[in-house]
């Protein structure tokens, strides 16, 4: 039942201020959404019925800054909870909850509850699009505190995953934003990759200091934006996730996930002699920047290691930008979710 009752309740419309804080689009239409809530509340005493309504309370009134009655609202449903033996339910207020204390400058009691949502996550099953809920929330926590560095990371955590599992735009949009706005206050500058097609090189920059120059391999078909194509798009570009952290070198990923089969040039590696294009190693995956490219992300175009390493320096890919495996290591490390990668 409390699933019906959430389709039903859809917040009032905001937006972001500089401190990633929402703001409400109209104060007078929120008053009355937090009115009719508490309404239909007094109306209820199904538990099941009054959860998913204690839970929109609760974030309604932290947005307006009736922070009390948004403690009150979230304290109640984190009980009901409980009581439901609902890990994502638990989960879920824990986090509105932290969110609340951290609206209320009380950072310890935050993280004590993102702490406890952590724990069950790592004891229970529970959907990507939670776990990523939980980083941008720990990194909203960082980013209030100053700790700018933290939050960037969080926040591009939370931003990879929403990419990888299709999260709706406006997770995804959220994570950006927050991820570009965590880079300003930090005073970070990216580092940025340009891609030369004519010499089949990679030039990496950090400002105006060239850091190195890597063979690589565009595409066989040239250059292009076209779906279907198989063509390297071009123009401005930026990094939308990385995925591979870790692996061992060779490490296969297959559809943007890490396998156990490892490729490796040794003859005894059942692999060795597969001509297939295998993605190795490192992905990180590229979204356009340019209306010309926007198709970019949802053509799965990447930077990663290859198989294919004999024909670095040729054009012979399907659309990515090959690496050698040693290459797309220290790539990878020095690259960064938002860093520019230009194409020519």
């Amino acid at each position: 039942m409390s699933s019906e009752i959430k389709k039903t309740i859809q917040l009032p419309k905001f937006h972001f201020d500089k401190n990633l804080r929402e703001i409400p689009d109209s104060p007078e239409e929120w008053e009355l959404f937090i009115l009719d809530l508490n309404m239909k509340l007094e109306d209820v005493n199904n538990q099941e019925e009054r959860l998913p309504l204690l839970e929109y309370l609760g974030m309604a009134s932290r947005i307006v800054l009736q922070l009390d009655k948004a403690e009150s609202h979230l304290l109640e449903a984190l009980s009901l909870s409980r009581e439901k033996s609902s890990n994502t339910s638990l989960i879920q207020n824990l986090i509105r909850l932290a969110h609340v204390y951290q609206w209320k400058k009380d950072f310890q009691q935050a993280q004590l509850l993102l702490d406890q949502a952590k724990q069950i996550m790592n004891a229970a099953s529970v959907r990507e699009g939670m776990i990523a809920s939980y980083h941008q929330h720990l990194g909203k926590l960082y980013f209030d505190q100053g700790y700018y560095g933290r939050s960037r990371n969080e926040f591009g955590t939370a931003l990879g995953i929403r990419l990888k599992i299709s999260a709706p735009f406006d997770q995804v949009e959220s994570s950006r934003v927050s991820l570009q706005t965590a880079l300003v206050k930090s005073g970070k500058t990216l580092n940025r990759l340009e891609v030369k097609s004519n010499q089949q090189t990679a030039d990496l920059w950090d400002g105006s200091i060239l850091l190195k120059t890597y063979r690589i391999s565009t595409a066989l078909n040239g250059l292009g934006c076209e779906e279907g194509s198989y063509c390297t798009p071009f123009g401005k570009l930026r990094v939308a996730s990385k995925i591979g952290a870790d692996l061992p070198l060779g490490a296969i990923i297959r559809s943007r996930v890490p396998s156990c089969e490892v490729w490796s040039k040794n003859k005894e590696n059942s692999l060795s002699a597969s001509t297939e294009d295998l993605v190795l190693t490192r992905l990180l995956w590229l979204e356009g920047a340019e209306e010309k490219n926007m198709n970019t992300l949802k053509r799965y175009i990447y930077l990663h290691g290859t198989n294919q390493e004999k024909l670095l320096g040729t054009q012979a890919s399907h659309g990515c930008i090959r690496f050698s495996n040693q290459d797309i290591l220290e790539v990878f490390d020095l690259l960064s979710v938002g860093s520019e990668v230009e194409i020519s």
